[in-house]
């Protein structure tokens, strides 16, 4: 792991930290990576980049996706970003004294993160690699599915509108780079859906299958 000893731990299993409020403020636009929070849902799963394998599926079921490897990610034209990250529950431990009790992680203010990310456009991928038609896609949502799964073997998935992915102003990116470097293990290696103006959880780490569905994702918490 390339994280920081001075991130707050928040939980220990699964690992959880976020960026210690005296060491926020930086001499660079963007967050380090080693000092970035960390929003775990489950472990952190292992993956080798010439073992990674990223399957493009129209839907759900679709039994031939297009399957592709980190090399064939990187090959494609590349897109740059600048965007933040954040939990929603940033701040979340101020308001447990004001309200009533709040379901969540205590986190402070380290919640949040600055990057410069280096990756494929979505609507590259959907229109381009996929194929597929704007037309065809309203009303309907892109699911990441990841590989980090939980103790019943269940994979964590999320879901974006269509309509969001194509709109080329909200830079929905797939990205394999952070800051100059490979995308960090415990930040998503090998590929990350980064939906930039979202909370954290639309940008789902460790991305093994995007497809398209009628329904938005069930399980995203």
């Amino acid at each position: 792991m390339n994280r920081s000893e001075k991130l707050r731990v928040i939980a220990k299993f699964p690992f959880n930290a976020e960026t210690d409020q005296e060491h926020q403020c930086f001499p660079h636009f963007y967050t380090p990576n080693k000092l970035q929070f960390e929003r775990n849902h489950n472990l952190i799963p292992e993956i080798e980049a010439e073992d990674y394998e990223l399957l493009l599926g129209k839907t759900r079921e679709d039994d031939d996706p297009i399957v592709l490897s980190l090399d064939d990610v990187k090959a494609m034209p590349e897109y740059t970003v600048v965007a933040y990250t954040a939990c929603a529950g940033n701040k979340r431990r101020y308001l447990q004294d004001k309200y009533a009790p709040i379901k969540g992680l205590k986190w402070h203010v380290g919640a949040i993160a600055n990057s410069k990310f280096r990756g494929v456009s979505m609507r590259y991928i959907l229109l381009e690699k996929m194929g597929l038609k704007e037309e065809d896609l309203k009303g309907k949502h892109v699911v990441a599915y990841a590989y980090d799964a939980d103790f019943q073997g269940k994979h964590f998935e999320v879901s974006v509108p269509c309509e969001h992915v194509l709109d080329a102003s909200k830079e929905v990116t797939l990205v394999y780079e952070s800051n100059g470097e490979a995308l960090p293990k415990e930040h998503g290696f090998p590929i990350r859906m980064l939906t930039p103006g979202c909370i954290a959880v639309r940008s789902p780490k460790w991305v093994n299958r995007i497809f398209i569905s009628d329904e938005e994702a069930d399980h995203s918490s």
